[in-house]
C-alpha cells in the first residue's frame, strides 16, 4: 500500500480546489475511525459531506461544499489517489500530524464515482490507524 503526502493543516485548505482533499482527509482523521460520503444534490447550493463514525454509527455533517466545485474536486480526489479522474478504488495511507487523534499511519479507502452515466459522488474511510484500530482488547482461544 502507498503512503501519500498532504499539505499540514490549515484553515486554506478548504479555500482551493486543489487543497480540498487535505482539507478532507484532516477531518476524516480528526473525527477518527468512519466514513465520510456525499453526492450531487439534485437541487441545492452546497453539497454536504456526511461524516459516520464506525464506533457509535452516529452521523453528522462534516463539511460542505458548493456544487460548481463538486465535480472538479471529486476529480482531484481521485488523481490524488492516482485514479482516473471519473471513476475508481484506491486504499492507501498517510503520515498522522500533530492534530490528529492517533499517532500511527491512517489508512483509507476511497470510492470515487464522476462520470455523467453513473452519477457524481465520493465514499472515503478511515478504516484503520495502524496500532489503534482494529484491536483486539483479549486473546480469543484457538478452536481447532
Amino acid at each position: 500500500m502507498q503512503t501519500l503526502a498532504i499539505a499540514p493543516w490549515s484553515e486554506a485548505l478548504a479555500a482551493e480546489v486543489t487543497t480540498w482533499p487535505d482539507h478532507l482527509l484532516h477531518l476524516l482523521a480528526r473525527a477518527g475511525i468512519g466514513l465520510v460520503e456525499a453526492e450531487l444534490p439534485a437541487e441545492d447550493e452546497e453539497v454536504c459531506w456526511w461524516y459516520v463514525s464506525r464506533a457509535s454509527g452516529e452521523r453528522r455533517e462534516l463539511t460542505r461544499l458548493p456544487v460548481r466545485l463538486f465535480r472538479p474536486v471529486l476529480a482531484r480526489l481521485a488523481l490524488f489517489a492516482e485514479l482516473s479522474p471519473y471513476c475508481g478504488h484506491a486504499v492507501f495511507g498517510v503520515e498522522p500530524f500533530p492534530n490528529w487523534s492517533a499517532a500511527g499511519v491512517h489508512r483509507f479507502s476511497l470510492f470515487v464515482c464522476n462520470e455523467p452515466t453513473m452519477g457524481f459522488w465520493a465514499r472515503l474511510y478511515l478504516y484503520c490507524i495502524d496500532g489503534v484500530w482494529p484491536m483486539r482488547t483479549a486473546v480469543e482461544p484457538h478452536i481447532v
